[in-house]
Formats: structure tokens, sequence, C-alpha cells
């Protein structure tokens, strides 16, 4: 509650800038009432830049305009800033709803995040000053008060990581709700992934051989949810593509079953690191032969 309680002291302090600045534009302001204003405003939308992105560096915000609505207006306003991953500019637009001179609901507009989109802590600020605003006036009309509404849970945050330790550059294509990366790895490059879902998953297509032509191969990467936004791609679920002779092939950091072989076909990982079995529909060519792991379909034999 202290943390949705400050949000909404720097969403006020914005909102209240931004019409103290707007209702002076009439006039000739003077260099000290300037200031004074842009002081506010950058104070104010720093703290709300953090909460969208709390590792980036705020630089400046823009007003976009206000719009009348029903009951009051809408501000929008962009904050802009330096991603912390690799320095490239990275901005969102903060949209205030202002009904019945009190702020009703707080949300991201548009912005230019690959990776990671706005923090959904601000979703919740909205909807639990709407509920504030109903206790005090139900306090005060002499009504008996409703049980408080809380905010629903945010969706959980799922994040992945794509490594190259190989000589070679890779390219591929990650394929993530409804979105698609094509990217060119060097070697001892990374690249992270995030997304929203509860039942986070990402499909990756590769060059599965370094030979001349391509052989296009695509692997299903899953991740947990609930991992958290990170630039460490040790502090989330790792993907490794590995290389072994003219082969190409990509295995998880850390063991997990289930997981195809990244050379041989019809072959994946069991419970146990470092052994395998055949997929299912698929049988040992030779059961015998520890070292053998050709698998061939069950109903040919």
């Amino acid at each position: 509650m202290n943390d949705i309680r400050l949000t909404s002291r720097l969403a006020t302090a914005l909102l209240a800038a931004l019409l103290f600045g707007v209702s002076t534009q009439s006039r000739a302001q003077t260099g000290e009432e300037e200031g004074v204003v842009t002081k506010i405003l950058n104070a104010a939308a720093e703290g709300l830049y953090a909460v969208a992105w709390p590792s980036a560096t705020y630089k400046h915000f823009s007003i976009n305009g206000v719009s009348a609505a029903r009951g009051g207006f809408d501000a929008r306003i962009t904050l802009d800033g330096t991603s912390a991953m690799d320095g490239s500019d990275l901005w969102t637009e903060l949209i205030v709803e202002f009904r019945n001179g009190r702020i009703e609901g707080l949300h991201w507009g548009r912005n230019n995040a690959v990776l990671f989109q706005p923090g959904e802590f601000l979703e919740g600020v909205g909807k639990t000053l709407v509920e504030l605003n109903r206790q005090y006036e139900e306090a005060n009309s002499g009504r008996p008060p409703r049980a408080a509404a809380l905010p629903p849970a945010a969706t959980p945050r799922a994040t992945i990581c794509v490594r190259n330790p190989t000589r070679m550059t890779i390219g591929y294509t990650m394929s993530w709700a409804g979105l698609t990366d094509e990217r060119t790895l060097g070697p001892g490059e990374a690249r992270i992934y995030a997304y929203n879902s509860d039942a986070p998953e990402f499909w990756m297509t590769f060059d599965d051989s370094a030979d001349p032509g391509i052989t296009r191969h695509t692997v299903r990467l899953t991740a947990a949810a609930g991992t958290p936004d990170s630039s460490v791609c040790d502090e989330v679920t790792a993907y490794d593509f590995e290389a072994q002779g003219a082969s190409v092939g990509v295995m998880p950091s850390a063991w997990m079953a289930g997981f195809e072989h990244p050379f041989v076909a019809h072959v994946v990982s069991t419970s146990k690191p470092r052994t395998w079995r055949c997929a299912p529909g698929y049988q040992w060519v030779a059961p015998e032969d520890q070292g053998s792991l050709a698998c061939i379909a069950s109903s040919t034999r």
C-alpha cells in the first residue's frame, strides 16, 4: 500500500504540475516560474519512469496534450530514457485519467520496448485509486462500506536468454506472443526475451548446419512463469547454441527433461542429467549398444 500511495502522489504531482504549466501558457512566465514547473514535472516523471523500467535511466518527459472526456480529461505524457541493456532510447506514454476532480486511472500507452513492457504495477495503482476514492465517498455518505476489491494479480513474467558460446555466427528467428525477432548472434553474444504469460512458450528457428544452403530447424523453448526481468542470463532460463562439426543445435544451460537432443533426431533428455531416451513413438535401433543414440519409429519394427 505504501508503494501504491507513493506512485499515486507522483502521478498527482505530475498532473498538478501539468495543469499549472498548461494554465500559465496563456500568459508570460517568469524564469523562476518555468524553473519550478520543470523541477516538479521532472521529479514526478522520473519516479514514474522508474516504475515502468526500474533499471533504465530517465532522461526527460514531453507533454503530448490533454483531451476532453466525460467528467474530465485524459492527459498524455511521454517519459523518455535509456535502456540498461544496450543504451538505446526507451520511451513510454503515460495516460492519466482525471475525472470529477480526481485521478481515476493510470495506464501505459504506446511504447518502443522490444523485450520488457512497462511494469504492470501501475495498472494495479490505477484500479486501487478508483477503489480508494469509492471507499472515501462511502465513509462520508453514511452508507455501510462494501468490502474492498483488490486489484487482480499481475500475470507472471516469463524471461529466457539465448547465448552463443560457439566460434561461429548464428542466425535465428524467435517467435513469441505473436511477435517475431530475426537476430544474428556472434561468438559470445546473447539475447534476452520476455513477455507476460501463465504458460510461457517461445519458438526458435535456426539453420542447423554450417554447410552451404539452409536447413531450418525449429525448437520449443520454455521458461518458468514468474521469472524476473533481468539483463543477466544466469538469472533466467538460458539456452545455449552448440556446434559439433558442421552441425548446430541448442540445449538448455541447466539440464531439462524432455528437451530434444541438439544433434540426433527423435532423441530427448531424461530427468537424469546426460542421459537420453527415444521420443514418444520411437524406440532404440540397437538397445544393446549403449553408445548408439539411433531411434526408429516403433511402427516400422
